[in-house]
């Protein structure tokens, strides 16, 4: 119903609320005048601009969600109050009208770029303080609320997080992570502290930085894959992420967009089986930004991929090109049965809440020690994730924990495709330098001695697919060196061979 008020009462009772006053479109008044003024009307508002859509914030979830036509219109009246003016026929006098926008005018504001360009940007959304390295080069936590450097909203009601003796802060990590039966000790135990230091000082590095993703395998059930994750993600997001497996690559892609769009932190994909394999869940951890058609919107979204990927499985398997992003911690359950071991430290949800601020408080002190100290870099890197490599691994390295950049012993590695293709070409050349074969022959070297197994049975009798997949694998290593053996594939069709040689 419209409310009509006079004009000539000198003030309105609805022009004295505080709330800005907006004209409806209508005659001699333009949808994008109209855009224009709902932007200047919210340009300090929580509403956000971010990938040509606007967002707001949700507080209880610690994401972004983005505004729809319906949400917006009346959604925008905590802050301001639409109108029309209407003459009257037989007077002529005119009378001010309050009104809801309508769904359709609230479309065409969402789509006009007067509205979105007067809105502030957006990146991320923290729940709670988290460090950042200023365009000065300075170091600070981000304050409570929307920081314009950084184009960050951090939420009003997070924990304390305050410097604490390094000391401290290095007992306090290690007795968190105490527990955790890590396969190859020092090694797997770094790349754990570097996950929960990725996921709190990811605005240390650059912006577009590449991160990689963690990968968690063990030997059993039970065996602390997802309290590692919890570790990680609970102290910085107040809650665990939680997710599964897409089931093929145009799910995974829906799954990658709709987690960029909401900027969520963190990906997890847990209890993953068999062999992990993904163009799309590759391609994106190789990607700054990230894009694609909003589902259920007719609109595309480009925004900036701020994701840590984790994956949890029990005997996992990677492809090569997985391998290459990642990071993998190994975790070994050494007792017949997982509910038979009890552990003394409870690391589920309400426990890391309770000890929320020790743990960040901590993980602050040891990004001010390293900063402090000049940035010291690790004593590796990583062509992946150079600038990574650089703020987090140069911080876990710099605390005394070890190098996260390690790689992992042969006989841990989730990697089989790339072991076994070493193994492959060694076998191939044993007692000579250079070899010829033709693709059934490599077949079966691969069946005697059980390689690719998931692709070769111990017969070694392949269906289309399986030759198809075992070709493909082949094709990916022409002309690389393997093990200090150059592969070659050379010709087409059944006339393709193979040439291993081995390298002086």
């Amino acid at each position: 119903m419209d409310h009509a008020i006079s004009t000539a009462d000198p003030a309105p009772a609805f022009f004295s609320d505080g709330r800005r006053k907006v004209r409806l479109p209508g005659d001699d008044r333009l949808h994008s005048d109209f855009a224009a003024d709902i932007g200047d009307a919210l340009a300090t508002a929580n509403i956000f601009s971010r990938g040509g859509s606007a967002f707001t914030v949700d507080a209880e979830a610690r994401c972004l969600r983005i505004v729809t036509a319906d949400f917006l219109r009346t959604w925008v009246e905590q802050h301001l109050v639409c109108y029309k003016i209407r003459t009257e026929t037989q007077s002529g006098s005119t009378i001010t009208l309050r009104r809801t926008m309508s769904l359709s005018d609230a479309d065409a504001v969402l789509a006009a770029p007067q509205f979105l360009e007067r809105l502030q940007p957006i990146n991320r959304v923290n729940a709670v303080q988290m460090p950042v390295i200023r365009a000065s080069g300075w170091l600070e936590l981000l304050p409570p609320g929307y920081d314009t450097e950084s184009r960050t909203f951090t939420c009003l009601d997070g924990p304390a997080v305050v410097a604490a003796d390094l000391d401290f802060a290095t007992s306090t990590l290690n007795d968190l992570l105490r527990e955790f039966c890590f396969a190859d000790g020092e090694r797997s135990k770094s790349v754990a502290l570097a996950a929960m230091l990725t996921v709190y000082g990811a605005q240390l590095l650059p912006e577009k930085s590449l991160r990689p993703a963690f990968i968690i395998v063990a030997n059993s059930e039970g065996a602390g894959k997802t309290l590692l994750v919890k570790c990680a993600t609970v102290p910085v997001l107040g809650s665990v992420p939680t997710g599964s497996r897409a089931r093929d690559d145009d799910e995974m892609r829906k799954l990658l967009l709709s987690t960029v769009i909401e900027g969520r932190h963190t990906l997890l994909l847990d209890n993953c089986k068999g062999h992990l394999s993904s163009e799309s869940l590759e391609s994106f951890l190789s990607c700054q930004t990230y894009s694609g058609r909003i589902l259920g919107h007719n609109k595309s979204f480009a925004g900036q991929n701020n994701v840590t990927v984790f994956v949890t499985g029990n005997g996992m398997t990677v492809s090569p090109d997985m391998r290459r992003r990642s990071l993998f911690i190994e975790l070994h359950l050494p007792t017949e049965r997982a509910e038979d071991r009890i552990f003394k430290n409870r690391l589920e949800v309400p426990q890391l809440l309770e000890k929320r601020t020790e743990i960040l408080s901590s993980l602050w002190t040891l990004a001010r020690a390293w900063f402090d100290a000049m940035r010291p870099p690790p004593s590796r890197s990583h062509s992946a994730f150079p600038d990574w490599c650089d703020v987090v691994a140069g911080i876990v390295e710099f605390s005394g924990i070890g190098c996260p950049l390690e790689p992992p012993a042969e006989s841990l590695s989730p990697d089989t495709d790339g072991a076994d293709m070493r193994a492959l070409v060694r076998i191939a050349c044993t007692g000579s330098t250079a070899s010829l074969f033709a693709f059934d022959e490599l077949v079966t070297l691969c069946a005697e001695h059980g390689l690719f197994e998931r692709l070769v049975n111990e017969r070694g009798e392949l269906d289309h697919k399986q030759r198809a997949g075992l070709s493909k694998l082949f094709m990916r290593y022409d002309r690389r060196t393997v093990a200090e053996h150059r592969f070659e594939v050379t010709g087409k069709g059944h006339g393709r061979r193979y040439a291993i040689k081995k390298l002086d």
